[in-house]
This record gives structure tokens, C-alpha cells and sequence, in this order.
């Protein structure tokens, strides 16, 4: 079961996400990030790919569609998150959707939002009727708002975005309903950008979390990241909504077998367990019961290193990145933004081998071994559509619990 005593929201415009390569990689990506929350802007994707997209990333989705190659939006909500749905506004023109429930008893509002660079000023006061007339509870707005709140510090420019209008409305709403600029309450003095600008040679913030002063206590984090698979960067928030941590189930990964030096290893813990352990007053089930769990012990240590050096490698790589987007911010070298080009490439590339791998293990596990293999795929669909587990129950008065830790004393003494 989820902890919620942190819950990550990750905000992120993919350019596109039509290129079933790139879309593994940046849920690949994401799921790294330990998103629980999803915003995606320009997915680009029709209502059925972008169904398809909450089947893979096992999670509820909730999309607007435009076109195949313009706007489209997705909140996606993984399946450890115990989110009840209520209500849910969806925009036709593929540039908002609104989800309303609860996250064990705690209301909130996702309002994720693509704002079109050629729209009129209208969308965003419709936008700000909508948060008014429809927010409940936790109102969380996140999403590429494509406006510079202050041009001297969320612009390399320097100079007046030319959404200054719809900047100038924001502000004002923000003034009047106690609304605020997440990144920038917590990073008042900081200059950093979400998206680049190849044509003009400039940095400018267009990505945010909006939330209204009254949840500022339940902010623990909010960060942008590094500009990689996309054109716009990551943007992460943390909530803090309190609840308990669960327990996880140890598999096997036996895609590990395939290396040489793993079934070395292997060969000579078993070789030393049953020279020390096999003797004449053990029992062969005992035996076997021991074996196993030396076993498991020495796997879980080998996938652990070599799960260490890859992330190792990539958190790099990543840092690389930001250390020379943070040099190009400032001086716009060309030299360094070649540079810069290169490393996002090897991370890619790190990326990609990543995808493949999870792709290669996903089709062997469900077509291989005849009749086992459908019962897995059958079990796995089951399990994308259903809710990861119970979030209400009745009890023996015919009281609906939602709270989890209730529901599990409930059914302890049933």
C-alpha cells in the first residue's frame, strides 16, 4: 500500500508522445522520478492511444484530445493510489481536464492545463472560472501555461513575454484568490527555466504548480529538472497528505540469468551452502528451504549493484546535463549547447537500452510457455483495470469506511 505522507506530482509538456520508443521512455523516466501523479501536456495522442497510455503506465488516466499532432493533455494517477473519483471536466479542444476526489478522505482537485501559444486571453479567464466554480478541497493547477510571470527572473530574455496579457490576468487572480506560484514561493531569489528556445537563444519558465496559500503547509518540495527527452523540463512537487508506509513482495528478475558472471556466483554460494550445510541429520526439505534463501540473498545483492552502477552512470549523466544547462543559461555558447546536445544523447541512449530491455521482458513473459502465458496476460489486464486495493467498506453496522487503516482492523476482526 502507498505512502502518502509524500506525494509526488510530476508536471512535464512531451512534445509528443506519438512515437511509441519516446513514450516508453518517458514513463520509463517518470516512473524512475517515483511520479504517483502525472500531468502531460501536448501528448498529441487520440482518446484511444491515450487509453492504451494509462494501460501501460497501470494507472486511471484522464485525457483531452485535440488532433494526432497538436495539443492533448493526461493526468495520469497510478494504480497505488487509493483515488476515489467524483467529477471530472474535460475540456473538447484538447487543452484542460479537471479531476475531482479523494485521496483517503483527504479532497483534491487536479486541474492540468496546456495553454496554447496562439490562444486568445479568453481560455485563461474561462481557466480561472473554472478553479473558482470547480476546485475542492486541495487545489493543485499544474501544467505549460506558455506565460513568463516576471520576465526579470523567469527569462534570459530579459524582456516581456509576448503572453504578457494573459501573464497580467494571472497575476491579477493570483492577488485576488490567494492563489501562488509553487517553485517560485519556494525559490524567491532563484533563476531557473523549464523550457528552451532554439529559434531565440533564450531560457524562459513555463511550466507551474499553482495552489492556494491555504496548502502551503502541505508543500514539502517543489524542482525543476533537467531538459531532456523533451523541450521542456520536469517540474516535481511534493505534497505531504499523511498516511502509512506498506510492505512490498521480493521477484525474482530473470532476466539477471542471462549474465555470465551472475551464474558463476550462483554456481559457488549453492557449491559452499551444501558443502557446510549438506550432512546426514539434515532433512532434504530444510535443505532445499536454506538453499533457497541464500539464494535469494545473493541475487537481491547482485541486482542491487548492477542496478546501482546503471543509476550511478545515469544520475551522471543527468548532473552533467544540468551543470552545463546552467553554464548555457548564462552565456548561450554555442559550443556548449553541442555539448550539451551530446550528453542528452548518451542519456538517451541509457534510456532506450532501458525500454527495450522492459519491452523484450514484457513480450517474453506473456507469450512464451503456451497456456501459463495467457493466464499471465489475463491476469495482468485484469489487474490494469481494476484498483491496485479496497479504499471503502462496510462493517458489520453497515458503517462505509474509507479510512485504510479502519478498513484493515475491520477485516482483522471479521
Amino acid at each position: 500500500m502507498k505512502d502518502m505522507t509524500d506525494l509526488n506530482i510530476i508536471s512535464q509538456n512531451v512534445n509528443g508522445l506519438n512515437n511509441y520508443i519516446k513514450r516508453r521512455k518517458i514513463l520509463q523516466q517518470l516512473e524512475k522520478e517515483k511520479g504517483d501523479i502525472l500531468f502531460l501536456q501536448e501528448t498529441h495522442l487520440t482518446q484511444e492511444e491515450h487509453k492504451k497510455l494509462g494501460r501501460i503506465a497501470n494507472a486511471q488516466i484522464y485525457s483531452s484530445s485535440y488532433t494526432s499532432s497538436r495539443r492533448g493533455v493526461a493526468t495520469i494517477i497510478k494504480n497505488h493510489v487509493p483515488f476515489q473519483q467524483t467529477k471530472t471536466i474535460v475540456d473538447k479542444e484538447g487543452r484542460f481536464v479537471l479531476v475531482l476526489g479523494k485521496i483517503e478522505n483527504v479532497e483534491i482537485t487536479l486541474i492540468n492545463i496546456y495553454y496554447p501559444p496562439d490562444e486568445k486571453a479568453q481560455f485563461m479567464n474561462e481557466m480561472i472560472d473554472l478553479i473558482v466554480t470547480q476546485g475542492k478541497g486541495m487545489v493543485i493547477i499544474g501544467g505549460d501555461l506558455n506565460l513568463v510571470l516576471n520576465p526579470n527572473v523567469d527569462s534570459t530574455a530579459g524582456i516581456k513575454h509576448k503572453s504578457e496579457k494573459n501573464a497580467n490576468i494571472l497575476r491579477r487572480a493570483c492577488k485576488e484568490l490567494g492563489m501562488i506560484d509553487v517553485w517560485r514561493t519556494l525559490h524567491p531569489r532563484t533563476k531557473d527555466y523549464t523550457y528552451y528556445s532554439n529559434r531565440h537563444s533564450t531560457y524562459n519558465r513555463l511550466d507551474y504548480f499553482l495552489m492556494f496559500k491555504k496548502d502551503m503547509i502541505n508543500i514539502t518540495k517543489c524542482t525543476i529538472g533537467t531538459i531532456t527527452l523533451s523541450d521542456h523540463a520536469k517540474l516535481t512537487l511534493k505534497v505531504n497528505l499523511n498516511s502509512n508506509k506498506g510492505k512490498y513482495l521480493w521477484r525474482m528478475n530473470n532476466s539477471l540469468l542471462q549474465n555470465g558472471d551472475l551464474k558463476d556466483t550462483v554456481k559457488k554460494t549453492l557449491k559452499e551452502y551444501l558443502e557446510f550445510n549438506d550432512t546426514e541429520d539434515i532433512n532434504s526439505i530444510i535443505l532445499w528451504e536454506g538453499a533457497k534463501a541464500v539464494l535469494r540473498g545473493e541475487l537481491i545483492r547482485y541486482s542491487s549493484l548492477k542496478k546501482k552502477q546503471r543509476e550511478q552512470l545515469k544520475t551522471e549523466l543527468e548532473i552533467q546535463i544540468k551543470a552545463l544547462e546552467d553554464k548555457h543559461k548564462k552565456s548561450l555558447d554555442m559550443k556548449l549547447n553541442k555539448l550539451l546536445k551530446k550528453k542528452r544523447g548518451e542519456l538517451d541512449k541509457l534510456l532506450t537500452q532501458d525500454v527495450e530491455k522492459s519491452i523484450l521482458l514484457t513480450k517474453q513473459k506473456h507469450y512464451d510457455g503456451g497456456p501459463k502465458s495467457i493466464k499471465m496476460l489475463a491476469f495482468r489486464l485484469k489487474n490494469q483495470k481494476s484498483k491496485s486495493y479496497i479504499t471503502q467498506l462496510k462493517d458489520d453496522t453497515s458503517k462505509v469506511i474509507t479510512d485504510k487503516n479502519e478498513i484493515a482492523e475491520t477485516f482483522a476482526t471479521y
